[in-house]
C-alpha cells in the first residue's frame, strides 16, 4: 500500500476544500518520476491520508491531487521537487507513507513547471482545446501546487494509519 498525508492552503475561494484523492505514478526501474505515462488513483481514504490499496511492489510517487470545497472542485499538479521528494520504494505487503506534506496552491493563470504540465495533460487531454471562458464557469478548476513543506508529523500519520487499518496491518506499515 501507497500512502501520502496532504493539507493544502488556497490561493483563492475555489482552491478551499481539503484533498479527496491522490494520484501516483509506478515507476519503471530507471523511470523518470516526471514522465510517465500511466496515473493510479487513490482508492481509500482517512482524513488527509489518502491510500493506493494493493500497489504492487515498485517505486512510487505522488504527482497530484484532487479536492473539493462548497460548490467548487479542484485538481492540483505537483511541481518536480515534490514529486521527487515523494518518491519511495515501496516493498511487497508493506504499506509505505511518501510523506506528509502542507502544499500552496497557485492558481493556473501563473507558469507551472514541465512534470504540472505533463500530468495535467494526462488527466484532462483536452484542457487547452476548451474556450477560456467556459472555463471561467465550470465547477471543476485546476491549481498548480506550489510552495510545499514537510508538515514534520509522519510518527503522527503512521499512528493514525494502524489505528484506522487495524492490527493485521500495524506491523507492515514503514
Amino acid at each position: 500500500m501507497v500512502a501520502i498525508a496532504l493539507r493544502t492552503r488556497p490561493d483563492r475561494e475555489p482552491h478551499t476544500g481539503r484533498p479527496k484523492t491522490a494520484y501516483f505514478v509506478r515507476l519503471a526501474d530507471e523511470g523518470d518520476t516526471l514522465q510517465q505515462p500511466v496515473l493510479l488513483r487513490s482508492d481509500f481514504a482517512d482524513g488527509n491520508i489518502l491510500c493506493l490499496m494493493n500497489a504492487a511492489p515498485g517505486r512510487y510517487a505522488a504527482v497530484a491531487c484532487y479536492g473539493a470545497g462548497e460548490g467548487h472542485e479542484w485538481t492540483a499538479y505537483f511541481p518536480e521537487d515534490l514529486i521527487r521528494a515523494t518518491t519511495k520504494q515501496v516493498p511487497e505487503g508493506k504499506v509505505v507513507l511518501l510523506g506528509s506534506f502542507d502544499v500552496d496552491l497557485r492558481s493556473i493563470s501563473t507558469t507551472g513547471d514541465e512534470a504540472q504540465h505533463h500530468y495535467m495533460h494526462l488527466l484532462f487531454p483536452k484542457w487547452q482545446d476548451e474556450k477560456p471562458a467556459l472555463k471561467l464557469f465550470t465547477r471543476d478548476d485546476h491549481a498548480w501546487g506550489g510552495p510545499w513543506n514537510d508538515a514534520g508529523d509522519e510518527a503522527d500519520v503512521r499512528a493514525r494509519l494502524k489505528k484506522n487499518l487495524g492490527p493485521p496491518w500495524a506491523p507492515r506499515i514503514e
